[in-house]
């Protein structure tokens, strides 16, 4: 990651994963920086509400089906057991369910909400999008 830019103490990263490349790349980024700075890393994922469309009328479920939570968590369980394998044991993994970026939003603002940059509490002049960046990605580029 030799961008020449000064190192920056992180002491929580949270990373999504989905089961896609981009997620593997996040989650491959995530698990060095924590490694790296001895951060407290959290794997997140989300078993997302699926819309149906049976003839006319659309479904909209009011609860996730269960093999699609099966199926996230066996996502979310095997990056944490890399995680462990490459060096962050202390590395958690945190399923979520229901509209996915509602759910990463609800759950960094949530553990996020009170820390800035480094794990330090934030001042109270930073804004939510300052916060936000800091305690996760939502694009295709790495971390």
């Amino acid at each position: 990651m030799g961008t020449g830019m000064p190192a920056v103490p992180m002491a929580r990263i949270a990373v999504a994963v989905d089961g896609s490349k981009y997620a593997e790349n996040a989650l491959a980024t995530g698990i060095e920086l924590a490694s790296r700075y001895h951060s407290q890393l959290t794997v997140l994922t989300v078993a997302p509400l699926t819309a149906y469309v049976v003839s006319t009328e659309p479904w909209v479920p009011t609860e996730v089906l269960e093999g699609e939570i099966r199926h996230y968590k066996s996502i979310l369980s095997a990056a944490v057991e890399r995680a462990h394998k490459e060096g962050v044991p202390t590395a958690t993994g945190v399923c979520l369910e229901g509209h996915i970026a509602e759910e990463l939003v609800a759950y960094l603002e949530k553990t996020c909400s009170s820390w800035g940059p480094g794990g330090s509490p934030r001042r109270s002049g930073s804004s939510w999008g300052a916060r936000r960046t800091r305690c996760c990605t939502t694009s295709r580029a790495r971390f």
